[in-house]
């Protein structure tokens, strides 16, 4: 009797040890989140990393529970993403209490959880586990105002004679207020003795916990040589003296690259699909950058797309998103270029295979492991009853 309990033991274990083998792993950073001095009607933001071992995309979702669940949102706006080994997901959690809540501290949970990823072959049993991972969230609640920033990285760039003056600085929101902070701009002669020009600049408004990285543009009929120019912000305190150039027509040249057209390679009838094109300026000052997107099936053209200008600063990266929804199956060829300042990129393309959409077949896999299992465990216990009316 008792090798008979092993055995089936044995074989349940057999049976079990797939799932647990292939199970996904998942790591959330930072694993807890506090909220400290966060005002009535107020706002606040902060970064979260999922990660996963896994080399295939991993489904996860996040959900919310507690008394804080209300005033959470995500950026961007989904609870839903995929994950891989090399593709971490950042997420913004930012909260938002109303503004009759009392002061105090509360609390709330957030989970985030694996999904099936669907049939992997020899590995359906494993991609059916759950990984989740739970995330302590605190948030402090005051009804006093709390005022605090700080500038950085102030860079002025040398400007050619007939274009903006270009003066580039970060500015981050320590307080629990929003901020709308407003520059002084002070331009003088080479020998410093001469005001040139003055200018007050007001910048977008900048929410509590967050940082945002600044351009001013400042009209320019200087003449060619060397200036001194001062930057003020009063809210944070800051203050600092800066040299550029002015040069002559010609002196900069605009440079940029179109990286590429990324899309999903296979996609159903009627899905909607994301065309990202991505703009990096490689060029020494900021540009009005617009993409325009062509595609093809069968070499007809069935769709332009263009996106809206945006302006890159020099040395960013940015991505210009537009959607395609396919009404036929085929092959579908994407084509893009970017115009920045009377300029064109090279071309970059993709290819989009639209398939018919197919009703997925049942998976039984689960069904089966349960009703062996079921099986099992009947048999055991009938053997055991028997030894005991023995």
């Amino acid at each position: 009797m008792q090798r008979e309990i092993i055995l089936i033991s044995t074989l349940m274990l057999l049976i079990l040890a797939p799932i647990v083998g292939a199970s996904v792993s998942l790591g959330v950073s930072p694993g807890g989140l506090d909220f400290r001095e966060v005002l009535k009607g107020g706002y606040a933001r902060r970064v979260i990393t999922v990660s996963t071992s896994k080399s295939e995309p991993v489904l996860t979702r996040i959900t919310l529970e507690g008394e804080i669940a209300d005033w959470i949102t995500f950026e961007p706006n989904t609870t839903e993403f995929y994950i891989s080994e090399d593709k971490p997901y950042n997420i913004g959690v930012i909260v938002q209490p109303p503004e009759n809540i009392e002061n105090g501290n509360y609390s709330g949970v957030m989970h985030v959880r694996t999904e099936k990823l669907g049939s992997l072959g020899g590995a359906a049993f494993g991609a059916i586990i759950k990984a989740d991972v739970t995330v302590n969230i605190n948030v402090e609640i005051t009804g006093q105002e709390i005022l605090s920033c700080y500038v950085g990285g102030l860079d002025v760039r040398d400007a050619e004679e007939g274009y903006p003056i270009e003066v580039y600085a970060s500015v981050a929101n320590d307080g629990n207020v929003g901020i709308t902070p407003l520059f002084e701009v002070y331009v003088w002669d080479q020998m410093r003795t001469t005001l040139l020009l003055t200018r007050t600049i007001e910048e977008r408004r900048i929410l509590p916990t967050t940082k945002e990285r600044l351009l001013l543009t400042i009209p320019n009929s200087l003449k060619p040589g060397q200036y001194w120019i001062s930057v003020r912000v009063p809210e944070c305190r800051f203050s600092q003296l800066k040299t550029f150039d002015v040069l002559e027509p010609g002196g900069i040249s605009d440079k940029g690259e179109l990286v590429g057209i990324n899309t999903k390679p296979w996609v159903s009838v009627g899905e909607v699909v994301p065309i990202i094109g991505v703009f990096k300026n490689t060029g020494n000052r900021s540009e009005e950058v617009k993409l325009k997107i062509e595609i093809y099936k069968d070499k007809q053209l069935v769709k332009v797309l263009e996106t809206e200008t945006l302006r890159v600063m020099d040395g960013e990266t940015r991505e210009f998103k537009q959607y395609f929804i396919p009404k036929v199956a085929g092959r579908y060829e994407v084509r893009g270029v970017a115009f920045y300042n009377k300029k064109v990129t090279f071309e970059k393309g993709g290819v989009i295979n639209v398939k018919p959409e197919l009703k997925p077949k049942p998976d039984y896999t689960l069904w089966a492991a349960y009703a062996i299992m079921l099986f099992l465990i009947i048999v055991l216990a009938r053997k055991i009853y028997r030894e005991r009316a023995k």
